[in-house]
């Protein structure tokens, strides 16, 4: 499958080094720069008395230790790839709720006690659940703070403009509907909403795939959790349904082209043609047979034999030495 990327930057580097494991081909087409921000006042105070942080994406977790070289406090992280990612920048007590934001509130209820402290969410502008309002009703005071801002491009990407237009795309993936929103926006921008038409959308969650509603793509799917790995699982299934729906003889064309007969019934299988009377059009072959194994052991023989018999006939005109051994 080749998949287009449109995660930033890091994000994407990460989720294409998964897809080349996998057999497949990413495209890398960023719609959004990363710019990590500078941490108010406020914030160290709160990170000193919070009980936990609050990560809800890997950019946050790059942000946070940017902003702090404390690695002690408690990480509660939205999902694998954001747990993982904190581990690698040497948190040392960190979580995953293995979901989206819901789960993670969920998290936070079953293993933390608001009577211990106050959590702070490291985030960046745009959030898809506020976790100040949600988990007040349960008591738990949470401070949020922006460290990090994924600002849009304000064009599409090269590489994805380029292998749209030729329609060298499978499928497309989009991890928040701010992606997706930005994606229809600029596809739209490009006059290439009409070269989606063979490409299959994925979406972390239905609400990614709302935005996406009136560009003319192929097929849209929502991962079964939201998460990168059922991303991942559903690129595999997708690509295993190809395989499965390609022809059985011959190979298949990758064209730039849709073709016309893709969208037309199957056509019924030719019945063979009778045996008596073969197609005028088809010589007939001679089949030469060769000498075989046993044939070829006889010639031997033979040959051998007529060797030995010259030789003994012209026995008499060797010179002497040669006819003494």
């Amino acid at each position: 499958m080749r998949v287009l990327l449109t995660r930033p930057e890091r994000e994407a580097a990460a989720l294409a080094t998964a897809l080349i494991e996998r057999g497949h081909v990413p495209v890398i087409a960023p719609l959004f720069r990363l710019e990590i921000l500078r941490p108010p006042p406020a914030f160290f105070t709160a990170l000193a008395a919070c009980q936990a942080v609050l990560l809800t994406s890997a950019n946050g977790a790059r942000a946070l230790a940017d902003a702090s070289e404390q690695r002690g406090k408690p990480i509660l992280a939205v999902g694998d790839t954001t747990a993982s990612t904190a581990e690698g920048l040497g948190f040392s007590d960190v979580t995953s709720a293995a979901g989206d934001g819901a789960a993670l509130a969920e998290q936070v209820r079953r293993s933390l006690d608001p009577k211990k402290g106050s959590l702070v969410h490291v985030s960046g502008e745009d959030v898809a659940l506020d976790l100040v309002e949600t988990l007040a009703p349960d008591g738990f005071e949470v401070h949020r703070f922006v460290l990090y801002d994924a600002r849009e491009e304000s064009t599409l990407p090269e590489s994805a403009r380029a292998a749209v237009a030729a329609r060298a795309i499978d499928a497309a993936t989009f991890f928040s509907p701010r992606a997706a929103t930005t994606f229809a926006r600029l596809v739209g921008d490009a006059g290439l909403a009409d070269a989606l038409r063979g490409v299959t959308a994925i979406a972390i969650s239905p609400a990614a795939l709302e935005p996406l509603a009136a560009l003319p793509f192929k097929a849209t799917v929502a991962a079964a959790r939201p998460t990168r790995q059922a991303v991942l699982d559903e690129i595999d299934r997708l690509a295993e349904a190809g395989v499965q729906g390609a022809p059985t003889m011959g190979t298949q064309t990758m064209s730039d082209t849709p073709s016309p007969a893709s969208t037309a019934p199957p056509a019924r299988e030719a019945p063979p043609p009778p045996m008596s009377a073969p197609p005028m059009s088809s010589p007939q072959v001679t089949v030469r047979r060769g000498l075989g194994l046993f044939g070829a052991f006889i010639t031997g023989i033979v040959a051998a034999v007529l060797v030995l018999a010259g030789a003994v006939i012209s026995l008499p005109f060797w010179p002497g030495e040669i006819r003494a051994m």
